[in-house]
């Protein structure tokens, strides 16, 4: 807007030319009463012609609507991607531990979670009796080697699959090609090394007594607790950002894979 005394240029709101001193004359809109630039053709408050005030104008038609520009659409797009990967990961997390509190208690119900840590395993030389599913049946004695053969079998075994687990874990950045890939892949891991561990405690569960069967049932409890708490906080840093299933998932599969180590150090040598 400018001054109609010395075509200053004005502010919108100003009432007095800031050089000359000439009061300013505002349009003031005749639907609605709102003032206007003196350049202005439509409201801007109520969008009618600022021309309808002279009945011998005809009043100028309503301008199209200007498109949005290009980049406002790339922006809305990149958000509305972050966002739906967000969604995303929110809930493959929710989803992962529902299924691993399932999975737990199922494992409580049916004697088949983990190996713990605090019991000593039994040995072929021992006379206890070793628990089964229905019975007892006698421990197999030292001048029976049976056992000593299995352990060293079921050793070069699990030993091998560990080491193939810990290969696929450190080669996930490499084959994820995005966020959503990388989520994924850490949580494949985790279920592979957690199908592992009750493997390793089903071929170890037959040769223990039922006193330290027992024993080992309440320290795996206690290594669950353990192991949620240390995801827990390995991923805190993450909460509500797209990484954070792909850092608590590989907190989760790091404890298994050493978890699966120790048993097959403590018990299977």
């Amino acid at each position: 807007m400018k001054c109609p005394n010395c075509g200053q240029m004005l502010q919108p709101e100003a009432a007095f030319c800031p050089e000359c001193g000439t009061k300013i004359e505002k349009k003031i809109c005749p639907h609605c009463g709102a003032a206007m630039r003196d350049e202005a053709v439509f409201c801007p408050m109520c969008g009618k012609s600022a021309q309808q005030q002279d009945t011998m104008e005809v009043p100028f038609p309503p301008q199209p609507e200007q498109p949005a520009g290009k980049g406002n659409g790339i922006r809305l797009a990149l958000i509305c991607c972050a966002a739906v990967v967000l969604v995303v990961g929110i809930v493959s997390v929710t989803v992962l531990k529902l299924n691993s509190q399932n999975r737990e208690a199922a494992l409580a119900r049916q004697d088949t979670q983990s190996v713990g840590q605090t019991e000593t395993p039994q040995t072929s030389a021992d006379t206890e009796t070793l628990e089964t599913e229905e019975q007892e049946v006698p421990a197999v004695t030292a001048e029976t080697p049976v056992s000593n053969d299995r352990h060293a079998a079921l050793r070069e075994e699990y030993q091998s699959r560990i080491d193939g687990l810990w290969a696929e874990m450190h080669a996930i950045d490499q084959n994820a090609r995005s966020q959503a890939d990388l989520n994924q892949l850490s949580y494949d891991n985790y279920q592979h090394w957690d199908s592992l561990l009750n493997e390793i405690y089903q071929d170890i569960k037959s040769e223990l007594s039922s006193s330290a069967f027992a024993s080992l049932k309440d320290s795996e409890t206690a290594w669950i607790a353990q192991r949620d708490i240390t995801a827990d906080r390995d991923a805190a840093d993450w909460t509500g950002g797209t990484g954070y299933a792909a850092v608590y998932n590989g907190s989760l599969a790091r404890s298994t894979g050493e978890r699966c180590q120790w048993l097959v150090d403590q018990y299977l040598n």
